[in-house]
């Protein structure tokens, strides 16, 4: 699955879905977050693009070879999809974010606040009193 040019390499991001009473539906785009809500921990791919070597993706990620991928597609529900990939370790992300090379504090990785979280701001009207 980690050649590019490997059968079946889009369905390791994108998922086919039943539909009933239509065909069957391919998700082209990726998932979305829930608007204003905040996880424990935020990851960005893209800023880390840079750094892959010609492993692509195995450079940071390890496979799981225990994983029943395929067997996830048989009910075409993304909701008991199974990743091909192990859990990330710690140890991956601090090779790089050391206190010597790129930053390491606790809210490179972790949000202070959790939860639904909205701006005060956005619900404050916006008018302009004249003079």
């Amino acid at each position: 699955m980690a050649n590019p040019k490997a059968p079946g390499l889009c369905m390791k991001c994108h998922s086919v879905d039943a539909q009933v009473g239509q065909r069957k539906r391919i998700h082209w785009s990726a998932a979305r977050p829930v608007p204003h809500e905040r996880k424990a921990t935020r990851f960005a791919h893209k800023v880390h693009f840079s750094l892959l070597d010609d492993k692509g993706c195995l450079t940071c990620h390890t496979l799981n070879p225990e994983a029943e991928v395929m067997a996830s597609f048989k009910d075409a529900d993304p909701l008991t999809f199974t990743s091909s990939f192990r859990a990330m370790k710690k140890t991956v992300c601090t090779t790089c974010h050391t206190s010597d090379r790129v930053e390491d504090t606790c809210l490179t990785c972790h949000n202070y606040h959790l939860g639904t979280v909205s701006t005060v701001l956005s619900k404050a009207p916006l008018t302009v009193s004249s003079p």
